[in-house]
């Protein structure tokens, strides 16, 4: 793997960072959006992104939700039990949405005073009101697309809650922790990983020990931590050829 300089750092060669116009601080780089992450969306979950997407794009939420869909086959099939796949990957689509509704200092303080995994005092309210605007919105782009079949209401009400607990998991279905799980292995990929020693101002050999220390109770499912762990190794391989 190939590693190039960003300001004075260095990150992979594959990875693309913008800094937004007259932004602060490193805190608002993003990854920005390419066709080329539409791959990792499931044909039959394809349109109904491509809905969302618009409202997708604050805060790499784009880009995280897109890659994070490509893992929900396999959390599904590790974690055995029972669970609805529709409902997560429409929860997981939408999870995110209400981050366009917040302003750009909410934004900047969601990102803010945390080096691992654990949230800071200040990243809590933009995180609990990103959910709420999150539930508006997507109960309004839920009632508007024409699924086939229709979803019922009891599916549109768990994709809801799904929308306002995955930050709090415990308070919501299996299909809802599976959500929650999805969003958090965002974390440990590739993209995501050295997007955040940049943002967080982290080495990449402290924020690997971060995120391996903060896995442990991070996770709401067994099959999420063992993905992460899957993801962690192969973090820690790219961290070794950075050096």
């Amino acid at each position: 793997m190939q590693f190039k300089k960003f300001q004075d750092k260095l990150i992979p060669n594959d990875i693309e960072l913008l800094v937004p116009d007259n932004s602060p601080s490193n805190i608002l780089i993003y990854i920005p959006w390419h066709e080329k992450y539409l791959e990792y969306v499931q044909p039959e979950f394809k349109d109904f992104f491509l809905k969302a997407l618009p409202k997708l794009h604050a805060r790499t939420t784009d880009v995280h939700t897109a890659i994070s869909l490509s893992y929900l086959d396999k959390i599904i099939d590790l974690h055995q039990d029972k669970a609805n796949r529709q409902v997560v990957a429409l929860g997981l689509i939408l999870h995110d949405i209400g981050w366009a509704s917040l302003s750009e200092q909410e934004i900047i303080d969601s990102l803010s005073d945390y080096k691992g995994l654990v949230l800071s005092e200040t990243t809590k309210g933009p995180k609990e009101r990103h959910a709420i605007e999150g539930v508006k919105v997507s109960g309004k782009l839920l009632n508007d697309f024409d699924f086939e079949p229709p979803l019922s209401a009891e599916d549109k009400q768990e994709i809801l809650d799904a929308v306002k607990y995955h930050d709090e998991p415990e308070q919501g279905t299996v299909n809802a922790q599976l959500v929650a799980d999805l969003d958090r292995l965002w974390s440990f990929t590739h993209e995501n990983f050295w997007q955040d020693t940049i943002r967080k101002d982290v080495t990449p050999e402290q924020y690997l020990a971060n995120l391996t220390k903060d896995s442990e109770t991070y996770f709401s499912t067994k099959a999420g931590l063992i993905i992460a762990k899957e993801l962690l190794q192969d973090r820690a391989k790219e961290v070794e050829q950075s050096k």
